[in-house]
């Protein structure tokens, strides 16, 4: 419903959906990340900053290359490249890969047909990607196009490590149908310290039929291992993705020119067990397509004079369709024995946009030192956006079927309208304004000190409710501005540079999630403006070389980043987010008789925004004479304690932690063969990357990758 608050790039392309980035990053040429709003050059939802990928450009020498690793959890993974000319003014260069591993996250349900118990968090991906390049006497002309494709299981649908069930007899003043065995009281259930999973998944989901023991608990096979769950949904990932682009570049004796034109269509499936137990009665899963077309142009001056400008226009036009399921096992039989029927909550939402944007940027000196910059982009979004909703029991007998678990097989537009509800349309239109102002001076050929600021916007978007306290669906767009001062300098003859810079960004409009708890014990989340933040800090990076053979890296950030006047959405009980004085309840009535939750946050932390972040990568060639060369390389992170929510849930705290990795590798003399063996997360920290709460009653956690291990053999032709 809501678009990514960092814009993301690959080749120029830009990324409208998060996940059409998460590809294998192979065969780069460099990566960018840019800090802050870029609301200028690369503008759309560049709301916090910008990430620009690129691959490497096909040339008119051979080469080629091939690796293969293997490792812990069953990995697997194969990479090749090939690049060849195909004559004096054509070259092409080919990249293709396949990666593999077991799941992280071992499921100790038993196996079963359909990706019932089936281990989580694996990988299995399929990649390739080609480039042609023409050149010509004052121009070129690459096309591209990939093609990738993940399976497996995946992270499931909202699924990851539970850290226990939240009231498992009543939600609130909403008392669960039935009850539980022995009276248990109302309360959150926590087996363990946190943040260590229970899987106490005793939800309290209509006709539930859970194990639970005197305290609400269900049978758990191991109650303190974050990486271990007790699924029985059918649990897969089926995702695939083409792009296919033409990037056009002229020289003339004006400046230069840059066309782009892109094509990328997506489809995904995340299928999970609904009721994140062992429980026999939901399945949840989302199914996503999107197709976006994209034209963009640069002009750009020649480089002849003082002045460097640049000047473009850009369009994007996309189609989205989402489809979220909610439903019970097909097989569930009424106590008759003949009949059946299932529970069933689909939401089928479509999005047709159009955003347009004109932009330009100019430098001009002031001095033989100073230079002044300045920019400013116009863009304009239309949106239409169509929803269709329903939750109802569905009875089936042997003259009619259950509905498919797999929402693919279900006409949700011109299929039954007993399923579905009409349409309901929403339009909106977003026309911001953002811009950039920026001042440097040389203090000498090897240092300089610059000042900037710089304003940024992430679209609006809608929800499948409405907004109990505006009545609309729609929510609009969010704006940023950052200041930042800084200092460059390359220091020691060259061996070192430095880079320090101290910032100030203002959200004005930071995006939350509210959420109404239903009478039902289901919480539905939606999209709205949730109040004011900021964020302000130090970062330092430095690259150096102390020594011959030795590099040293090293990346620290201050932060101090808080809520201002801001209101989310709890999703559950008080319980869960640690009982802090700053927490309220706001009860209020919305049109369906349901709840809002509420809770303030101001001055508290950010999520995701820890206090001190530092990180050190010291690596050493070692010469073997005609042995070739040893390089060990060690990479250091640390990072303080921050929150994994941003309602702060108790189940979402990490606390400061350490991760270390380490990698030794040997390469030929004449530097074509090489084999490397590495440890990652040497600590084996359980890191918590996401926690929130699912279906009023239960309390799920994400963690990032255990401790893995592995070799790799390599060989480059070049």
């Amino acid at each position: 419903n809501t678009q990514p608050i960092i814009s993301s790039y690959s080749d120029g392309i830009y990324r409208s959906g998060t996940e059409q980035f998460l590809r294998p990053m192979l065969d780069i040429n460099r990566v960018e990340v840019l800090r802050g709003p870029q609301g200028t050059l690369v503008g759309r939802n560049s709301y916090g900053g910008a990430i620009a990928m690129h691959t490497n450009r096909p040339d008119q020498e051979f080469d080629a290359s091939i690796k293969y690793t293997s490792g812990d959890y069953s990995q697997s993974d194969i990479y090749g490249m090939i690049n060849f000319p195909l004559g004096d003014t054509v070259s092409a260069r080919v990249v293709a890969a396949h990666f593999e591993h077991d799941g992280y996250v071992t499921n100790v349900f038993p196996d079963g047909p359909g990706g019932i118990g089936a281990d989580m968090n694996d990988q299995d991906d399929d990649y390739i990607r080609g480039a042609l390049l023409f050149e010509f006497d004052n121009a070129s002309l690459i096309l591209r196009g990939e093609h990738f494709e993940r399976g497996g299981a995946g992270t499931g649908d909202f699924q990851g490590s539970t850290a226990g069930s939240m009231d498992p007899l009543c939600i609130g003043p909403f008392c669960a149908l039935g009850g539980v065995p022995g009276g248990v009281p109302a309360g959150d259930v926590f087996d363990v310290a946190l943040p260590f999973n229970t899987n106490s998944s005793c939800s309290t989901f209509y006709l539930s039929a859970f194990p639970y023991d005197a305290v609400g608990r269900c049978d758990q096979s191991d109650t303190t291992d974050p990486y271990t769950v007790n699924y029985n949904g059918p649990i897969r990932l089926q995702s695939e993705q083409n792009t296919f682009s033409a990037e056009f570049n002229g020289e003339y004796g004006w400046g230069n020119m840059k066309l782009l034109a892109a094509y990328t269509e997506n489809e995904s499936l995340h299928q999970g067990d609904g009721d994140i137990g062992p429980g026999d009665i939901y399945v949840s899963g989302e199914y996503v397509t999107r197709e976006t077309t994209q034209v963009e142009v640069h002009f750009t001056d020649n480089g002849e004079g003082d002045t460097s400008w640049l000047a473009g226009a850009f369009y994007l036009d996309e189609s989205n369709h989402d489809n979220f399921f909610f439903n019970t096992d097909a097989d569930r039989i009424m106590p008759d024995g003949t009949n059946g029927f299932q529970f069933i909550c689909i939401t089928s939402r479509d999005v047709d946009s159009e955003s347009t944007a004109v932009f330009g940027e100019v430098t001009v000196p002031l001095g033989d030192c100073t230079r002044v910059t300045a920019g400013v982009r116009f863009s304009h979004e239309e949106n239409d956006w169509a929803i269709n909703s329903t939750g109802f029991r569905h009875f089936y007998n042997g003259l009619t079927s259950p509905i498919p678990r797999d929402t693919r097989e279900i006409d949700l537009v011109n299929g039954d309208k007993s399923i579905m509800t009409p349409p309901l349309l929403v339009s909106d239109t977003f026309e911001p304004v953002t811009w950039r102002l920026a001042i440097d001076h040389d203090l000498s050929e090897d240092s300089m000190v610059y000042g900037s600021v710089a304003t940024g916007y992430s679209s609006g978007g809608f929800n499948s409710l409405a907004n109990p306290k505006t009545n609309l669906f729609t929510f609009p767009e969010n704006d940023t501005i950052a200041y930042e001062v800084g200092y460059k300098a390359t220091l020691k003859d060259g061996a070192m540079t430095l880079n320090l810079a101290a910032y100030y960004n203002d959200f004005k409009d930071y995006a939350a999630e509210p959420a109404t708890l239903l009478p039902a014990g289901s919480v539905i989340v939606f999209g709205a403006r949730g109040g004011d933040a900021e964020s302000k800090g130090i970062d330092l990076e430095m690259d150096w070389i102390p020594g011959e053979n030795w590099l040293l890296n090293v990346r620290a950030s201050f932060l101090d980043a808080e809520f201002g006047n801001f209101v989310t959405g709890l999703g559950g009980s008080l319980d869960t987010a640690g009982g802090r004085e700053q927490t309220f309840v706001s009860l209020i009535p919305d049109d369906m008789g349901a709840l809002i939750t509420e809770m303030r946050r101001d001055g508290e932390q950010i999520a995701y925004s820890p206090d001190f972040t530092l990180g050190l990568t010291v690596s050493y060639n070692m010469e073997l004479g005609g042995a070739g060369t040893l390089t060990p390389l060690l990479q250091f992170y640390y990072s303080d304690d921050y929150s994994a929510s941003d309602q702060g849930y108790l189940h979402g705290l990490q606390d400061a932690y350490t991760q270390t990795s380490l990698r030794l590798t040997w390469t030929s003399a004449e530097g074509h063969f090489n084999i490397s063996g590495f440890v990652q997360n040497l600590e084996d920290e359980a890191v918590v990357t996401r926690a929130n709460v699912f279906g009023a009653t239960l309390a799920t956690q994400q963690y990032a990758p255990p401790r893995t291990w592995g070799v790799s053999v390599g060989y480059n032709y070049r």
